[in-house]
């Protein structure tokens, strides 16, 4: 089987999916297509050849722009039930990096996050954009009707599967967050500290790793279709910073979607140095920890990793 991210939305389907695995002797592959972007590689890369010495902390920060945040809360992304919220949904693929990047597992996830703009917070209510008194005010008012290929491939089916395309992103409905933040410690005693800010004008990464041997931070801007700043910095202690420029790959997701298919539908016994394929344990733990970051926020407490799933977390994933 192969399976886009996340997985799945909860500890208890994940364990299913385990289970089901092992009963048909069979393998689920997870689509993580930012594990093939060149830029991304090349921090896999790097910290593989130890440039840091041994990580201590990583400050990871991801943010989307409000329009697009606005594409989620309109469909079925917006409520809970359905995505898992943005913890899962989105912030799987960004866990799921941490986890390859550092080849280690999460043990302990303490997390705050809130819904502050949208859903019942919002100033307005429709059905949806296309039947709506406010499109003059709002300001996510969005006609899907202008577009042929929107009303083809989503509206004139609505009847068949109840998909809403353009529903108010103020709909009482939506109970995920726009405000994530999160501590997570790992198996080989490396803390994360993680934020998924999905209410801003200025989308990216920002990533920093702190080693015993120096730091390494970047960032990648603009949307994942577009091939935006791809610009690594290595600080080594005592010496002067180098800059790491990286020569993007066409295609959508800084080019890593073609990569990963290639791999996955053209050559799937093709060599992988890097362990950029990913499987149900890659999928389970990226998406766990997304899972465990809810319930910390809605608990107040430490969760632990080992309570959600029966995977037992790993200091080294290569040993």
């Amino acid at each position: 089987i192969i399976c886009e991210k996340p997985l799945t939305i909860d500890e208890y389907k994940a364990e299913a999916i385990l289970e089901a695995e092992k009963k048909s002797n069979r393998e689920v592959r997870v689509t993580f297509n930012l594990r093939w972007p060149p830029s991304l590689v090349k921090v896999k890369e790097l910290l593989m050849n130890n440039v840091i010495g041994d990580i201590n902390t990583v400050d990871f920060h991801w943010n989307i722009t409000r329009n697009h945040l606005a594409q989620y809360l309109r469909r079925w992304h917006g409520e809970r039930e359905r995505s898992g919220t943005l913890w899962v949904h989105k912030s799987t693929h960004h866990f799921d990096l941490i986890n390859w990047w550092l080849d280690s597992d999460p043990v302990e996830v303490f997390a705050y996050s809130d819904l502050e703009h949208f859903g019942p917070r919002g100033p307005y209510r429709g059905v949806n954009c296309r039947n709506c008194a406010h499109t003059e005010k709002c300001p996510y008012y969005w006609d899907i009707t202008q577009s042929e290929r929107m009303m083809e491939l989503y509206v004139i089916h609505e009847h068949y599967d109840g998909y809403i395309r353009d529903n108010c992103v103020y709909r009482n409905q939506i109970d995920i967050y726009d405000k994530h933040s999160a501590l997570v410690k790992y198996a080989n005693n490396v803390t994360l500290n993680y934020s998924l800010t999905a209410d801003t004008d200025h989308p990216g990464i920002w990533i920093a790793f702190n080693g015993t041997e120096g730091r390494l931070e970047g960032r990648v801007g603009g949307w994942p279709d577009t091939q935006g700043v791809q610009e690594w910095k290595l600080k080594p202690l005592g010496k002067e910073p180098e800059s790491i420029f990286v020569q993007p790959h066409d295609g959508s997701h800084w080019g890593g979607d073609s990569l990963m298919k290639d791999k996955l539908f053209r050559d799937p016994q093709a060599p992988d140095p890097l362990q950029q394929s990913a499987g149900t344990r890659d999928g389970v733990m990226s998406m766990i920890i997304g899972v465990a970051a809810r319930h910390s926020s809605e608990s107040g407490k430490t969760v632990r990793i080992e309570d959600l799933t029966s995977i037992k977390p790993l200091p080294n994933r290569s040993v």
